[in-house]
Order: structure tokens, then sequence, then C-alpha cells
């Protein structure tokens, strides 16, 4: 049974019930147990930052082999977990790592 303004427009027939869920369900965020950093690569770029917390977002992408826009999106997720914060401005600023 679908419910009324869900989102399962072009759907095809053949896909059970359970795969129709609306998009809202989709959108629900993941929230990690206890407030820990969600995988390997976010641990790694907290010890980065231990190191030298004026490193930018480019030096960052650089030591971890990773694209720019990856190292971002993953240090918004550890602002938003309370992990890391920025202090000062974008130019001469510098990250600083709090600890739970």
């Amino acid at each position: 049974m679908i419910r009324k303004g869900t989102a399962t427009k072009n759907v095809p027939e053949d896909v059970s019930e359970k795969q129709k869920l609306p998009l809202e369900t989709a959108r629900i965020k993941r929230v990690a147990p206890g407030n820990v950093p969600e995988n390997a690569f976010q641990g790694q770029l907290l010890d980065l930052i231990r190191s030298d917390p004026r490193i930018t977002y480019n030096e960052m992408a650089v030591q971890t082999q990773r694209n720019r826009k990856t190292v971002q999106r993953h240090l918004k997720v550890l602002k938003e977990m309370g992990w890391v914060r920025r202090i000062g401005p974008a130019k001469g600023g510098y990250w600083e790592v709090v600890e739970p």
C-alpha cells in the first residue's frame, strides 16, 4: 500500500512494497552511536588537524590523496558532530579538535 503524497512516481510495477519507501525516509541523517567519527578517513582528518592546526583543505586533500571537495564534506560532518571547529577567518585561521 502506498500512501497518498509520497514520491514514488516512475517506479516500475514489479518493485515490491518495501522498495517503494517515500523519499523522506531516504533523507534521514545517519548518526553514529556515541558521537564518534563515522569512518577511518574522518579519523585521519582529525589526526592531520592535531598535527598541524593551520593545515588547509588543499593540504589535507594532497596528504590523504582525496579530492578537496571530499575533505570539505567530511569536515562538515565532523563540525556538525562537534569534533572540530574553525577558529578565525578562512585565511589565517586554524582548526581546533574538540575532545569529547
